[in-house]
């Protein structure tokens, strides 16, 4: 199957110039829709505004937000200039946030008024108290050298900050042939996005995406769903997690199809925006089927558009990922027809293992490629649909010697990634790992797994055993 080597800013232009009075982002509880051509042209325009404020080739962009209108605006605007484009949770507090911004080298901040009990723009001056006193665009700060703008994503005005309006109008002073410029300078192994691993093994690290990277993971998940141009997908999930920019996002950007976005989850807001935009196809993890599935005004809305969808973020429940739930009928028609995902997240998004039967090995495991030293087995990975690098984790500079392509189990592959670059220290807690995330897919009574378990170290030999055997292909260490 063909990859493609387009930029996200080409393939937005692609559709702008195919496609351009289609609808592409649809808020249908406000009514506010973008086509092609329209959401382009905003995007072209925020570009602009971000220039005129120094953000250049390579800068890094932080957005800190919910699924607000602009969050995809800002993102495709970073990728036209060439800039990184990173991804802050919402459920981020204080040191989180300032931690992320200083390991990131954020140059600018982009922020909400908040989420549940966190208020954003007090926590902002709190990590920038020089926000009340420096000029627009010329912060100084001793902690964070490299931060110079925090832009409030909307209309409201604070101290020190931009809006939403000024930055656009700020882009009116950029010629038009500044920005094609360094459009033309980016390239498709460039980086895009940073996201953050949990931090679960240590304090998190920033994963760095390239638009390569990001766009065919959508693409192929599309592919395997069978998403056309006509498919609506309803997003409810968070887009600063590789669910909703990737496996949502990247996957309507590559098939041209409608994205009909949910600012945050509401259940009752979820059902209504899928009857009224019929969408075809719905993500959600199990939480959010369930608050669908049993929210009192169901029986309201009709359910008979969707055809498939993803879950996704812990274990699929029983009456709902195996067809006991005809509540979603255009889904449940055939079990199949919902996925099931298992999480990458200290990679860069989710495989789609659907029941009976694997994206994984369709589509993904074909480029991905496993190197590892003969001995105790240190590993080094090139997979350019799983990641490009994680910061400063030196893993370019591990030795390793040839063997061959080999496709696996992309689950194992981001836990081999950790191990390659010094998180898990020994083969025993990387296995150890393996049965602790996925334990429903590995058999315990393999003797094999067992020896590896509570061995302290393992050679390369007896680790292609195991893999033989996870896998049943034949691995060689040679």
């Amino acid at each position: 199957m063909q990859l493609y080597n387009r930029t996200l800013g080409q393939w937005l232009e692609h559709w702008a110039e195919t496609t351009p009075d289609k609808e592409y982002i649809v808020y249908s509880d406000r009514n506010l829709r973008f086509t092609w051509k329209q959401f382009n042209h905003r995007v072209d325009d925020m570009a602009k505004g971000l220039i005129a404020i120094g953000v250049e080739r390579g800068t890094h962009v932080g957005i800190w937000a919910a699924n607000v209108p602009d969050w995809l605006t800002l993102l495709y605007a970073c990728a036209k200039i060439g800039a990184v484009y990173v991804t802050v949770n919402t459920n981020y507090k204080q040191a989180e946030l300032e931690y992320l911004c200083q390991n990131s080298d954020m140059h600018t901040l982009c922020i909400v008024n908040g989420e549940k009990d966190s208020d954003f723009v007090q926590m902002t001056y709190t990590m920038l108290p020089e926000l009340k006193t420096c000029e627009r665009g010329h912060l100084k700060s001793e902690r964070f050298p490299y931060m110079k703008n925090v832009i409030y994503v909307g209309q409201e005005k604070y101290r020190g900050m931009y809006n939403t309006a000024e930055i656009l109008l700020l882009g009116n002073n950029v010629e038009d042939k500044e920005l094609t410029q360094l459009k033309n300078q980016v390239d498709c192994h460039d980086v895009v996005n940073m996201q953050y691993t949990s931090g679960t093994t240590g304090f998190p690290k920033g994963v760095m995406l390239t638009h390569y990277n990001i766009s065919n993971n959508g693409f192929l998940t599309g592919e395997h769903m069978k998403f056309t141009a006509d498919d609506k997908l309803c997003c409810c999930v968070p887009l600063f997690h590789c669910f909703g920019v990737v496996l949502a996002t990247m996957n309507c950007l590559t098939h041209g199809c409608t994205q009909v976005m949910v600012e945050r989850f509401d259940p009752l807001v979820v059902l209504a925006s899928i009857h009224k935009e019929r969408c075809t196809a719905l993500y959600g993890v199990p939480t959010m089927f369930i608050a669908e599935l049993h929210h009192p005004m169901f029986d309201m809305f009709d359910m008979s558009s969707l055809r498939t969808g993803i879950m996704a973020g812990s274990l699929c429940p029983v009456d709902i990922g195996v067809g006991g739930n005809d509540r979603y009928p255009g889904i449940h028609r055939s079990v199949d027809r919902l996925s099931d995902a298992l999480g990458i997240d200290r990679a860069d998004d989710d495989a789609v293992r659907p029941c009976g039967d694997s994206v994984i090995n369709k589509f993904l495991l074909p480029f991905g490629i496993l190197k590892f030293a003969d001995g105790v087995g240190d590993f080094n990975i090139k997979a350019d649909l799983i990641v490009y690098a994680l910061l400063d984790t030196g893993l370019e500079e591990r030795q390793c010697v040839n063997l061959d392509q080999y496709r696996f189990d992309a689950v194992l592959l981001a836990l081999l990634l950790q191990y390659a670059a010094g998180r898990i220290r020994r083969v025993a807690h990387l296995i150890d790992d393996v049965l602790h995330l996925h334990s429903h897919f590995i058999a315990y009574t393999d003797p094999v797994m067992q020896d590896l378990i509570y061995r302290s170290s393992v050679n390369a030999r007896t680790f292609c055993d195991f893999l033989d055997r996870y896998f049943h292909r034949a691995f060689t260490s040679s």
